[in-house]
C-alpha cells in the first residue's frame, strides 16, 4: 500500500486515541460462553462469505446473536444477493482519509459499530488499515483477529490460520481449535 506517511501517522494517532477511550470491560471468554458476537470480515470472494455466513448461522442456531459487518474495498458494492438479515456491507466511499468508517453514511455499519459484544471476531485475511479502525472502534470484552503488529495492540487473542485458499475456513478451524481453552474462564476464577 503506497499511503504517505502523513496519513498513517494520522491513522495511527486515531487508532490510539480510541483504544485510550474504550468502555467495555474487558474479560477472557470463549466461543461457548458469549451470547453477543460480532463479526466483522474484508471481502475478497464469494467462497469465503459463504463459509462465514454459513458459521455465523451455526452460531445462531445455537443461540447467539450475531451481527456480520463486511468491507468491500472497492469504491461500489456489488449487489449482495438475498443475504441475512444480520449482515451489513460498507465499501471504500464510507470510509474517511484516516481509513475510518464514517458511521453517519451508513445505518448497518452505526449499527454493528455502536454494538456491545461479548466477542469480536475479525475474519479479515489481508491486512487493510479499515480493518483495525473497526476493531479499535467496537465495543468488546474479548476480540480476536489475526496476527499483524497492529492486531496485536488491538486484539486480545491474535491468531494465524494456515494459509489456503479460503482463509475464513482456516480461521473457523483457528478459532474451534483454541477458543475452547477460554470456555468457562469466568467460572473458573470464582
Amino acid at each position: 500500500m503506497g499511503e504517505s506517511k502523513f496519513k498513517l501517522w494520522f491513522w495511527q494517532r486515531k487508532v490510539r486515541s480510541v483504544l485510550r477511550h474504550a468502555t467495555a470491560a474487558r474479560k477472557t471468554s470463549g466461543l461457548s460462553d458469549a451470547y453477543r458476537i460480532g463479526i466483522y470480515h474484508a471481502f475478497r470472494n464469494a467462497q469465503e462469505m459463504e463459509s462465514l455466513l454459513g458459521f455465523a448461522a451455526r452460531l445462531t442456531q445455537a443461540g447467539k446473536r450475531v451481527k456480520v459487518l463486511t468491507y468491500v474495498p472497492a469504491k461500489t458494492m456489488p449487489r449482495p444477493e438475498a443475504q441475512e438479515g444480520f449482515v451489513s456491507f460498507f465499501c471504500k466511499r464510507d470510509v474517511d482519509w484516516r481509513f475510518f468508517p464514517r458511521r453517519e453514511i451508513n445505518p448497518g455499519l452505526e449499527d454493528f459499530l455502536t454494538g456491545d459484544y461479548d466477542l469480536l471476531l475479525d475474519f479479515s485475511a489481508e491486512f487493510h488499515y479499515t480493518d483495525v479502525a473497526v476493531m479499535a472502534m467496537c465495543d468488546a470484552c474479548m476480540k480476536v483477529g489475526k496476527f499483524t503488529p497492529w492486531n496485536l495492540k488491538v486484539n486480545d487473542l491474535c491468531l494465524a490460520p494456515e494459509a489456503g485458499e479460503n482463509h475464513v475456513e482456516g480461521f473457523i478451524k483457528a478459532l474451534e481449535t483454541y477458543m475452547p481453552l477460554f470456555d468457562g474462564a469466568q467460572n473458573q476464577k470464582k
